[in-house]
């Protein structure tokens, strides 16, 4: 057992040592004299980069405002072997998104993307492709026009209102005392049927009785989780040949869980639509996103894409419902 610990050990240190030197040797290869390349901090470390410097004993945003305040509206980090520009400036942020867009449009294959976002097919997850460039047309066409921004906008007013009514009936139920309120699980409550309704066309559906509360909770512990994964930056994602770690650190594990918890929801979902839609006829300002998707693949729009029609379906209604997630900013407490 002991050789066994020893062998791994000093594997480990050479191949550190390998990859620390072929790294040192393409940079000296591909950096030119001159080619301009925003300043970067002193104490990045070999391998980790400057992954020692963003520690927990700041938060990111003060730190990152600390070495600009230094460095300069645009340096560069290394985070493990990915380098990335920081920005601090809105005429540096206009010269990057709005003037050079093209060049920066894509984004980086991580590990939560692809394993959350079924294998890159969730554009907003995608890397810049013509897959991407399609659902994103998609998007904007069909599912962001006017009228559809009007049912969203009902949505909200009508869950709001029912929420409300819900805790009106809760607070007025015993007259003789006070009765104490858990507004942290109404406000979920309330979220998750704002998003099922959008996406699904379920109404109330964590106010009523009508589903079971097991399942109501299980859906919102896995949109947590989900958001909360989203943003996770694994070991091999900084450092791709310490992969391996990934299975023991347990993120990965718990990436693939939600994704397929989720799943068998979307998977369900989309079911009971097209069973739905063979029974009766819906008019198009009725349609919730499953519906249009489903309208989408019956005119053949997703046939041309790298992934399956059902993937792209169940892809575009698990990014409307992250959005959902992310944009209020009581939802993450």
């Amino acid at each position: 057992m002991d050789s066994i610990l020893q062998f791994t050990v000093i594997f480990l240190i050479v191949s550190l040592t390998f990859y620390y030197i072929l790294g040192r040797s393409w940079k000296t290869k591909s950096g030119g004299k001159n080619k301009k390349l925003a300043p970067e901090p002193d104490g990045g470390l070999p391998i980790i980069g400057h992954l020692n410097l963003l520690g927990r004993d700041e938060v990111l945003h003060r730190k990152l405002g600390r070495l600009a305040d230094k460095y300069g509206p645009a340096f560069t980090l290394r985070l493990g072997h990915r380098p990335i520009v920081v920005l601090s400036r809105w005429e540096e942020a206009k010269e990057c998104f709005t003037t050079n867009d093209k060049y920066l449009i894509s984004r980086p294959l991580l590990t939560a993307r692809k394993l959350l976002g079924y294998n890159y097919a969730t554009f907003g997850f995608a890397p810049y492709s013509d897959y991407w460039r399609e659902m994103r047309k998609i998007a904007t066409s069909h599912l962001l026009k006017s009228h559809r921004v009007d049912f969203f906008k009902d949505v909200w007013e009508s869950e709001i209102r029912e929420g409300v009514r819900v805790l009106y009936k809760q607070c007025t139920s015993d007259h003789a005392r006070k009765v104490p309120v858990n507004l942290t699980q109404w406000s979920a409550d309330m979220m998750t049927n704002v998003i099922v309704r959008m996406v699904a066309g379920k109404r109330h559906f964590a106010f009523s009785g009508d589903y079971p509360e097991s399942e109501v909770r299980q859906l919102q512990t896995a949109f947590r989780r989900l958001v909360e994964l989203a943003g996770a930056v694994v070991v091999s994602d900084a450092v791709p040949f310490l992969g391996w770690m990934d299975n023991f650190l347990g993120q990965t594990r718990g990436m693939k869980q939600v994704n397929e918890e989720l799943n068998v929801v979307i998977e369900q979902w989309l079911d009971e639509h097209r069973r739905d839609r063979k029974r009766r006829v819906q008019s198009e300002d009725e349609e919730d996103l499953f519906d249009k998707m489903l309208s989408l693949q019956e005119k053949g729009q997703l046939m041309s894409h790298p992934h399956t029609p059902d993937i792209c379906i169940k892809a575009t209604c698990l990014v409307r419902t992250l959005i959902k997630l992310l944009l209020p900013t009581w939802v993450d407490t």
